[in-house]
């Protein structure tokens, strides 16, 4: 069972583009503040988390893993999308409900439906973009949920949705046809799951656990909400200044049907096989932050890799021949590309890249270059914020679309495809106010 700040509004409520980078740094803004005071109202309890002393595990050796460096100034630049990509596919979702694509938090797909999920929605679609219904809903019932945390979880063998009730602490699991299966017990810090198999969950370490005591790399909970092993971190707890708390939780991301996770901060890539963790990758590199920097905005040129806010899949990305990360500093954010065959490297840059502004200390400004050019399909823009089933998904705004109508119909008659016929028809019907388009590309 594997997985996979004034804001210009339309009447929809939907973020225009110039204001979503915007949006992203005030919406930290506001998680940062709100965390700091949780944070502080659970000191006292903090101090009293369990963890499971019989069930540490020693990681394995690491000799013979595969040193990566990432965190490098290589400066071989390729913005193509078909460097990198084997598949390029839109979808339009129709219109009711109306939707905000910024605040869409997960994007998972199967072989028949996509599922879009907020704080308070799960919204099933079939592939030709219809809304089918709404699975689940807000209340205190057993079927039903306050507050959800990114991301889904689907068990597509036997067609169940799993989500994340943070406020409840618990994890509702319905059916494809939107009938409620069962309730999963969480404990308080399980903000962030993934299911391994048909008796395994994992549970990524996040920000508010980097200051315990005794703060877990990883933990392995049954079906029954039971944790049944932990292994520590060797790099926290952090008890320095907290001016950034870093990656809201630790990475993990899917290839061939196998997980890989990588703590914050850390250098080492684990395979994550039943209940044990396997070191395969170390991630180096003359550019890589000193321990003391990982929550600091004064690291100058040095690198670190970055999550959007509530995308927890948005950091890493991996196939067959490539694995791609977004990293950034106080100057830049971008992709570094490794080729699994060639064992080189290139990265995005983008001479004209919009630059973001900011009036707080979050890195100055930014030029924002983490994203490709479809070189192939579309002439668009491709910043990938969600994965499921091996595909990097986006979402482009119907305004986006609009304002680019003319450029995108020139580059579809320049570059005839199968699949620029079909964006053509999406593209000419669309109204500013439409819901975005899906954009999924499965990597080489």
């Amino acid at each position: 069972m594997k997985q996979s700040g004034k804001l210009k509004l339309n009447r929809l409520g939907k973020v225009e583009p110039e204001k979503r980078e915007i949006f992203l740094y005030l919406s930290f803004f506001v998680i940062f503040l709100s965390c700091n005071l949780q944070n502080n109202k659970g000191q006292t309890d903090a101090g009293k988390e369990t963890v499971h002393e019989s069930s540490k595990e020693a990681v394995r050796d690491t000799n013979g893993i595969e040193d990566i460096a990432v965190f490098s100034g290589y400066e071989k630049y390729d913005n193509n999308l078909s460097t990198v990509a084997d598949k390029i596919e839109f979808i339009q979702l129709s219109n009711e409900p109306p939707i905000n694509d910024f605040l869409i938090y997960d994007v998972q797909v199967e072989e028949n439906y996509i599922f879009l999920s907020d704080l308070y929605n799960i919204r099933q679609y079939d592939l030709q973009g219809n809304y089918i219904k709404n699975i689940g809903g807000r209340g205190m019932g057993p079927e039903e949920f306050i507050q959800l945390n990114p991301p889904l979880q689907l068990d597509r063998e036997n067609k169940l949705i799993y989500a994340v009730d943070v406020e409840r602490r618990r994890m509702p699991v319905y059916r494809y046809d939107g009938s409620f299966a069962c309730a999963i017990s969480l404990e308080k810090n399980a903000k962030s799951v993934a299911l391994i198999d048909s008796t395994t969950i994992v549970i990524r370490q996040n920000m508010s656990e980097r200051e315990l005591p005794e703060c877990p790399l990883i933990r392995f909970m049954n079906y029954e909400g039971e944790i049944t092993k932990v292994y520590p971190s060797h790099l926290y707890p952090y008890s320095g200044e907290k001016i950034n708390l870093g990656s809201m939780e630790s990475f993990l991301w899917e290839v061939r049907g196998q997980l890989h996770y990588l703590e914050y901060g850390s250098d080492t890539v684990y395979q994550i096989v039943a209940d044990s963790i396997i070191p395969v990758y170390r991630l180096t590199g003359k550019l890589k932050l000193k321990p003391y920097e990982f929550f600091s905005y004064e690291i100058g040129n040095r690198l670190n890799i970055l999550a959007y806010i509530l995308r927890p899949n948005s950091a890493i990305f991996e196939s067959d021949c490539y694995m791609i990360f977004r990293l950034g500093n106080q100057r830049e954010r971008l992709f570094m590309i490794y080729s699994k065959e060639t064992k080189s490297f290139h990265r995005t840059y983008h001479k004209d890249a919009p630059v973001f502004h900011s009036r707080f200390r979050f890195g100055g400004d930014t030029k924002m270059m983490d994203y490709f050019i479809d070189d192939t399909v579309s002439g668009l823009h491709f910043n990938p914020q969600y994965q499921s089933m091996e595909k990097a998904i986006a979402l482009i705004p119907a305004t986006e679309v609009r304002e680019k109508r003319d450029d995108i119909l020139r580059f579809i008659a320049s570059h005839p495809s199968d699949e620029g016929a079909r964006l053509k028809a999406i593209v000419e019907a669309m109204d500013e106010f439409d819901n975005p388009v899906v954009m999924m590309v499965t990597f080489k």
